[in-house]
C-alpha cells in the first residue's frame, strides 16, 4: 500500500496538470468565440472567472474587468490557485516529491514545460504571443499524459493519478455547462445563430464538437449538449464518462467505502434526470443551474471521502 502522502502527492499531481491543460482551452475558446460574435453581444472575459469560481480572488487584486487582468490572472498568477503558472508550480513540487516511484522522464517532462511557462509567460498576455504559449502548454500536458499512460505499472499509483484527473475533469466539464447554461437561457427570445454559436464553444471548450456530431449529426442543440456533456458514458470529457471510470477505479482500491456510495449516486442521478424539463426551467434552483450545483456539490464530497479514506496521515 501507498503512503498517504505519497497517494495524495500524485493524485494532486494529476488534478493540477489536469487543471492547467484546461485552462488553456478555455482562454483560446473564448478569444475565438468572442471574434465570432455579433458586435454588442454579451459574452466578456468575466465569463472565465465564473467558470473558475474565481470573482472574489480576481477583484481583490485588480480594479478593471479588462481582457489584459483576466488573462494575466489565469496565467500567470501565482496567488491564483487555479492559474496556469500555480497549477504548474505545485505539479512540478507534488512530481519533484515523488521522483522515486514516478518515470524520471516524467520530472524532466513537467520540470522543463513549469520552466519554459515560467519563462514565456509575461509575453503571453499579448494577444499576437498568446496563441503559441497556450499551445505549446497543451501540448505539454497532453504530453506527460501520454507518458503517465504508457510508463506506469497499472497499480495504486496508476490509479490515484487517474483519480485526480477524472475528478478534475467532471469538475470543469460541470463548470463550462453552468455559466453558459447561464447565459444562454437567461437571454430570452434570442437569435438562433448566436446561441448555437455559443453552444458550439462549449463543445469546443471541451474538445467534443466532432465526436458530439458523430453520435448527434451537425444540428447543436441546448438539450443535445448538456446531454453529451453529462452522461455520455464513451467521450472522456463527459461527466458520466469520470464517474463510472472512478467507479471502476475505486472498486481496485481498499475500503472505497462512502466515496463509492457517492460516485453510484452520481451516476444515478445523470441516467434519470430529463434535462428537456431542466432547459425549460426558469427557476435558477430547479433549472439546469440547480442540477449542475448539486454534481458540484458531490464532486467537493467525492474529493472529501478520497481524502479521508486514504490521505489522512499523522505529522
Amino acid at each position: 500500500m501507498l503512503l498517504s502522502r505519497v497517494a495524495e502527492r500524485i493524485y494532486w499531481l494529476a488534478r493540477y496538470l489536469e487543471r492547467a491543460q484546461n485552462t488553456t482551452q478555455l482562454i483560446n475558446v473564448q478569444c475565438h468565440v468572442l471574434l465570432d460574435l455579433p458586435f454588442g453581444t454579451e459574452l466578456g472575459w468575466g465569463t472565465l472567472l465564473r467558470i473558475t469560481s474565481t470573482e472574489s480572488s480576481f477583484f481583490s487584486r485588480y480594479k478593471n474587468l479588462t481582457e489584459r487582468n483576466i488573462v494575466k490572472f489565469m496565467l500567470a498568477d501565482l496567488d491564483n490557485p487555479g492559474s496556469i503558472m500555480t497549477s504548474l508550480r505545485n505539479a512540478r513540487e507534488n512530481i519533484r516529491t515523488t521522483r522515486d516511484i514516478l518515470p524520471f522522464m516524467l520530472w524532466e517532462e513537467v520540470n522543463e514545460l513549469y520552466l519554459y511557462a515560467n519563462d514565456h509567460v509575461s509575453g503571453s498576455l499579448t494577444r499576437r504571443d498568446r496563441y503559441e504559449f497556450l499551445e505549446e502548454i497543451r501540448c505539454g500536458c497532453q504530453q506527460i499524459g501520454g507518458l503517465l499512460d504508457r510508463h506506469l505499472n497499472r497499480d495504486e499509483v496508476f490509479d490515484f493519478i487517474k483519480l485526480g484527473s477524472y475528478i478534475e475533469r467532471a469538475d470543469m466539464t460541470t463548470r463550462i455547462l453552468d455559466v453558459a447554461a447561464s447565459l444562454l437561457l437567461k437571454r430570452g427570445p434570442s437569435s438562433s445563430a448566436i446561441d448555437d454559436l455559443l453552444w458550439m464553444s462549449v463543445l469546443k471548450s471541451l474538445h467534443g464538437l466532432t465526436m458530439y456530431r458523430r453520435h448527434y449529426g451537425p444540428k447543436v442543440t441546448a438539450e443535445n449538449v448538456v446531454q453529451f456533456a453529462l452522461t455520455h458514458r464513451q467521450y472522456p470529457c463527459a461527466v458520466g464518462y469520470s464517474m463510472q471510470q472512478i467507479e471502476s477505479l475505486l472498486a481496485t482500491l481498499k475500503n472505497p467505502g462512502e466515496a463509492k456510495k457517492i460516485t453510484q449516486s452520481i451516476l444515478r442521478k445523470l441516467d434519470d434526470t430529463e434535462f428537456s424539463s431542466l432547459l425549460e426551467e426558469p427557476a435558477a434552483e430547479k433549472g439546469l443551474h440547480g442540477f449542475l450545483d448539486h454534481i458540484q456539490i458531490d464532486l467537493i464530497d467525492l474529493h472529501g471521502k478520497i481524502s479521508s479514506a486514504w490521505f489522512e496521515y499523522e505529522s
